[in-house]
């Protein structure tokens, strides 16, 4: 952390209240997550403000700008657009609020990583047997963008490069999901002379690509807005609104598109015939770790036709528009916090 930071601290408001007798029998731990506060030292300020035993609500004053003081002056306002619109007790402290912050909204992402990884891995699965590398690099480049995000969120010079990068990306994937809307366009548009297996792997391609495109725009959104920090609630709400578009798109487009798949199956009268039933909601889940290469070309059909209906049915990009949703509210409200024998807690409801 530089040298100004360190003499210009944004000071953390916190309101701590004794819980009362009813809260506290009623309090069910199994609804908090545990915070680590291992690399800060705010249960420790917390723990000096309190002298007795028991659980005690912690709110901390997030509505607002908290004003800044140089070191040894204290403010007990919360501002919103230039204007003072609480007051709240403060407790001195020299901790910076956005490594609390950081600290809380760094579990919430970690809560759906394991989401955002599954998303990747899966639309993946199927590219591997395509030369789309661009695409994936790219999403590799974001993944450990975010890991390593966990390891240098004070690191300013860290994140300055890392935003270029990112920004790199989310144009690139602007093109991209341009780009694969018109091959779907223009594949569904054109009767090729192809076989069929030939035609469902082309399908699957094409909206595997589109998905992957779409999930380097939504990640890169996502990241740009984690390291620019920009907490303006209408700032989150546009970029929300942009990812939740793309996914209405993809979801209209596949709609659009997925009588006409079966019906592409539907003419060939031998393999048709062994595949349409997975359409109509017959079929068992099929293995996805088949020997691809070394099977017969209608267990191909019938592996591809499953990939399309049970894997690219959706998008899957809501994971990050659900978690700026999750981080608006935790920078626009005030967060509540458990303060239990020198340990914090945080609601599920949080991360869920």
């Amino acid at each position: 952390m530089d040298e100004n930071k360190e003499n210009e601290t944004t000071k953390v408001l916190l309101d701590i209240k004794k819980f009362s007798e009813e809260e506290n029998k009623n309090f069910d731990i199994g609804k908090y997550s545990k915070i680590s506060m291992s690399d800060i030292s705010i249960a420790g300020v917390i723990a000096s403000s309190i002298r007795e035993k028991g659980l005690f609500r912690v709110t901390m004053k997030s509505g607002g700008e908290l004003m800044k003081a140089k070191e040894g002056g204290f403010y007990t306002a919360v501002l919103k657009n230039g204007k003072i619109v609480e007051q709240a007790r403060l407790i001195p402290s020299n901790i910076n609020s956005t490594i609390i912050f950081v600290v809380i909204i760094l579990k919430c992402i970690d809560k759906k990583l394991d989401t955002i990884q599954r998303t990747q891995k899966e639309i993946l699965n199927f590219l591997e047997q395509d030369k789309i590398s661009q695409l994936k690099a790219d999403s590799d480049i974001l993944l450990k963008s975010l890991k390593d995000f966990y390891y240098n969120y004070d690191n300013e010079i860290f994140r300055n490069s890392e935003v270029i990068m990112i920004n790199e990306i989310y144009r690139n994937s602007i093109k991209d999901i341009s780009f694969y809307k018109w091959k779907i366009k223009d594949f569904f548009a054109n009767n090729k002379k192809m076989s069929l297996n030939e035609k469902i792997f082309e399908i699957n391609r094409i909206f595997g690509a589109y998905r992957l495109a779409l999930y380097n725009y939504s990640f890169s959104l996502f990241l740009k807005i984690l390291f620019i920090e920009n907490v303006n609630l209408e700032y989150f709400n546009e970029h929300i609104k942009n990812i939740e578009f793309e996914s209405r798109e993809y979801k209209n487009i596949y709609g659009e598109h997925y009588d006409d798949v079966k019906n592409i199956i539907d003419k060939d009268n031998y393999i048709g015939k062994k595949v349409s039933e997975i359409f109509n909601g017959f079929s068992k889940k099929i293995n996805s770790s088949i020997d691809f290469f070394n099977i017969s070309d209608d267990k191909k059909v019938q592996y591809m036709v499953d990939n399309f209906i049970n894997v690219n049915r959706f998008s899957g990009i809501e994971v990050f528009s659900d978690r700026l949703r999750k981080i608006a509210k935790m920078y626009n409200e005030p967060i509540e916090l458990v303060y239990k024998e020198n340990n914090l807690y945080i609601e599920n409801k949080y991360f869920d």
